[in-house]
């Protein structure tokens, strides 16, 4: 999502830094949302008396955590470091 609404943002002409904050403020919060919701999801299995559930809930919330991570910083940061480099 994050890819294409940046690539939607420089279609329209928007620099690399006006592409990137409008990116980030369009696409941040329902990232955020749905990184909780589905996090929240997964560790209820954490709870489970069976143990393999419990650490692959856990472990898939960390994962999705991550992802959102990455999306939210890292990516932005790739997309600025790579307008900086092609020029």
């Amino acid at each position: 999502h994050m890819i294409v609404a940046y690539r939607s943002c420089r279609g329209q002409g928007l620099s690399p830094k006006g592409a990137l904050e409008k990116t980030v403020r369009w696409k941040g919060t329902p990232i955020v949302y749905t990184t909780c919701v589905t996090c929240v999801g997964f560790l209820v299995l954490s709870f489970s008396n069976f143990l393999p559930m419990g650490w692959f809930g856990a472990l898939t919330a960390l994962t999705i955590f991550w992802a959102m991570v990455g999306d939210l910083l890292i990516l932005p940061a790739l997309f600025g470091r790579k307008e900086t480099v092609g020029r």
